[in-house]
């Protein structure tokens, strides 16, 4: 059974605000329906990611498992997608300024600007 990126990104919310009302809102969902696809989740995993009170959400031990396992793919996911946008964003600045000639020199001029942020400021 796999997972959307959407639904990880809703349990590694719902664990970093501990509530869904605020991790709702980050995600620009109601907590009404992001609890919904928590629970359509947790069941078709079989498992309960978080254990509910009237006061708090708190990852269950197998939820601490769950997002433990799936936090590396979600930084790659995230880093993934930042870098497209830094690419997106430079290659519409080029486009505006130059022309669409320029698309492969904006392209490389954003991975110049990125390359450094993922080699830990190196070149």
């Amino acid at each position: 059974m796999r997972a959307s990126l959407s639904e990880l990104e809703a349990v590694a919310a719902v664990a970093r605000h501990g509530g869904f009302r605020a991790a709702a809102r980050q995600l620009g969902m109601s907590s009404s329906a992001l609890s919904h696809a928590i629970v359509a989740l947790e069941e078709r995993l079989a498992v309960r990611l978080f254990n509910r009170t009237t006061r708090s959400v708190v990852l269950s031990a197998a939820g601490e498992q769950f997002l433990s396992e799936i936090a590396p793919d979600l930084q790659q996911s995230r880093m993934r997608s930042s870098i497209s946008a830094s690419i997106r964003v430079g290659l519409g600045k080029a486009s505006a300024q130059h022309g669409a000639g320029s698309c492969t020199h904006a392209a490389g001029a954003a991975a110049t600007r990125i390359r450094p942020s993922l080699s830990g400021g190196r070149a």
